[in-house]
Protein backbone atom coordinates (compact mmCIF):
# COMPACT_ATOMS: atom_id res chain seq x y z
CA UNK A 1 0.00 0.00 0.00
CA UNK A 2 1.08 3.60 -0.54
CA UNK A 3 0.29 6.28 2.03
CA UNK A 4 1.43 9.22 -0.07
CA UNK A 5 4.53 10.95 -1.44
CA UNK A 6 5.92 7.60 -2.56
CA UNK A 7 8.56 7.73 -5.27
CA UNK A 8 8.24 4.01 -6.12
CA UNK A 9 5.14 1.89 -6.82
CA UNK A 10 5.83 -0.58 -4.00
CA UNK A 11 7.28 1.34 -1.02
CA UNK A 12 8.47 -0.63 1.99
CA UNK A 13 9.87 2.16 4.18
CA UNK A 14 6.88 2.28 6.54
CA UNK A 15 6.48 6.02 5.91
CA UNK A 16 5.23 6.27 2.34
CA UNK A 17 3.89 2.72 2.30
CA UNK A 18 4.67 -0.86 3.12
CA UNK A 19 3.97 -4.50 2.31
CA UNK A 20 0.46 -5.48 3.31
CA UNK A 21 0.67 -7.13 6.77
CA UNK A 22 -0.60 -10.58 7.74
CA UNK A 23 -4.29 -10.56 8.64
CA UNK A 24 -5.09 -8.00 5.95
CA UNK A 25 -5.26 -7.39 2.20
CA UNK A 26 -4.31 -4.38 0.09
CA UNK A 27 -6.05 -3.86 -3.26
CA UNK A 28 -3.97 -2.11 -5.92
CA UNK A 29 -3.87 1.64 -5.32
CA UNK A 30 -4.90 1.43 -1.67
CA UNK A 31 -3.57 3.97 0.79
CA UNK A 32 -4.07 1.68 3.79
CA UNK A 33 -4.47 -2.02 4.39
CA UNK A 34 -7.91 -3.55 4.98
CA UNK A 35 -8.16 -6.11 7.81
CA UNK A 36 -9.59 -9.50 6.88
CA UNK A 37 -13.26 -9.68 7.91
CA UNK A 38 -14.25 -11.23 11.23
CA UNK A 39 -14.31 -15.01 10.88
CA UNK A 40 -11.46 -15.07 8.38
CA UNK A 41 -7.69 -14.81 8.48
CA UNK A 42 -4.57 -14.44 6.37
CA UNK A 43 -1.19 -15.73 7.47
CA UNK A 44 0.74 -14.16 4.60
CA UNK A 45 2.16 -10.73 3.96
CA UNK A 46 1.38 -9.06 0.65
CA UNK A 47 -2.21 -10.24 0.14
CA UNK A 48 -3.93 -8.07 -2.45
CA UNK A 49 -7.49 -9.39 -2.58
CA UNK A 50 -10.29 -10.22 -0.14
CA UNK A 51 -10.34 -13.74 -1.60
CA UNK A 52 -6.93 -14.30 0.03
CA UNK A 53 -8.59 -14.05 3.46
CA UNK A 54 -9.52 -17.66 4.29
CA UNK A 55 -12.49 -18.67 6.43
CA UNK A 56 -11.57 -19.69 9.96
CA UNK A 57 -11.40 -23.52 10.18
CA UNK A 58 -14.08 -25.60 11.93
CA UNK A 59 -13.75 -25.79 15.71
CA UNK A 60 -11.94 -22.44 15.81
CA UNK A 61 -12.90 -18.77 15.77
CA UNK A 62 -11.04 -15.81 14.25
CA UNK A 63 -11.91 -12.46 15.86
CA UNK A 64 -9.24 -10.25 14.30
CA UNK A 65 -8.28 -11.65 10.90
CA UNK A 66 -4.93 -12.97 12.08
CA UNK A 67 -5.11 -15.48 14.91
CA UNK A 68 -7.41 -18.44 15.47
CA UNK A 69 -8.53 -19.74 18.86
CA UNK A 70 -10.39 -22.84 20.09
CA UNK A 71 -14.15 -22.37 20.46
CA UNK A 72 -15.74 -22.69 23.90
CA UNK A 73 -17.18 -25.96 25.23
CA UNK A 74 -20.94 -26.13 24.67
CA UNK A 75 -20.77 -24.61 21.19
CA UNK A 76 -20.30 -25.82 17.63
CA UNK A 77 -18.06 -23.67 15.41
CA UNK A 78 -18.38 -24.27 11.69
CA UNK A 79 -16.30 -22.46 9.05
CA UNK A 80 -15.91 -18.73 9.58
CA UNK A 81 -16.79 -18.42 13.27
CA UNK A 82 -15.80 -15.01 14.68
CA UNK A 83 -16.67 -15.48 18.38
CA UNK A 84 -15.86 -18.22 20.91
CA UNK A 85 -19.51 -18.95 21.71
CA UNK A 86 -21.48 -18.44 18.47
CA UNK A 87 -25.28 -18.32 18.41
CA UNK A 88 -25.93 -17.89 14.68
CA UNK A 89 -25.35 -19.67 11.42
CA UNK A 90 -25.12 -17.30 8.47
CA UNK A 91 -25.09 -18.07 4.76
CA UNK A 92 -22.11 -16.45 3.03
CA UNK A 93 -23.30 -16.08 -0.55
CA UNK A 94 -19.93 -14.91 -1.86
CA UNK A 95 -18.36 -18.19 -0.72
CA UNK A 96 -21.52 -20.31 -1.06
CA UNK A 97 -21.16 -21.75 2.45
CA UNK A 98 -22.68 -21.51 5.92
CA UNK A 99 -20.52 -19.78 8.53
CA UNK A 100 -20.60 -19.14 12.28
CA UNK A 101 -21.90 -21.64 14.79
CA UNK A 102 -24.55 -22.50 17.35
CA UNK A 103 -25.09 -23.66 20.94
CA UNK A 104 -24.99 -27.40 21.46
CA UNK A 105 -28.65 -28.58 21.47
CA UNK A 106 -30.33 -30.66 24.21
CA UNK A 107 -29.52 -34.36 24.00
CA UNK A 108 -25.95 -33.64 22.90
CA UNK A 109 -22.66 -32.33 24.27
CA UNK A 110 -19.82 -30.31 22.76
CA UNK A 111 -16.22 -30.23 23.92
CA UNK A 112 -13.95 -27.22 23.34
CA UNK A 113 -13.20 -26.89 19.63
CA UNK A 114 -16.28 -28.87 18.53
CA UNK A 115 -17.26 -28.70 14.87
CA UNK A 116 -20.22 -31.08 15.35
CA UNK A 117 -22.24 -32.00 18.42
CA UNK A 118 -21.97 -35.48 19.91
CA UNK A 119 -24.95 -37.52 21.13
CA UNK A 120 -25.09 -38.11 24.86
CA UNK A 121 -24.02 -41.62 25.89
CA UNK A 122 -26.74 -44.25 26.22
CA UNK A 123 -28.57 -43.87 29.52
CA UNK A 124 -27.78 -40.15 29.87
CA UNK A 125 -29.46 -36.97 28.68
CA UNK A 126 -28.47 -33.30 28.67
CA UNK A 127 -31.63 -31.11 28.77
CA UNK A 128 -29.77 -27.83 28.27
CA UNK A 129 -28.47 -25.79 25.37
CA UNK A 130 -24.76 -24.91 25.33
CA UNK A 131 -23.60 -27.68 27.67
Amino acid sequence: YCTGNASVSDPTDGLTGNICPTGAYCPEGSELYTPCPLGSFSLYEGSSDLAECELCPTGLYCPQGLNSYTCDPGFVCVLGASVSAPFNLTFDGSRNTTTGGYPCPPGTFCTAGAYIEQDCPVGTYNPNYAD
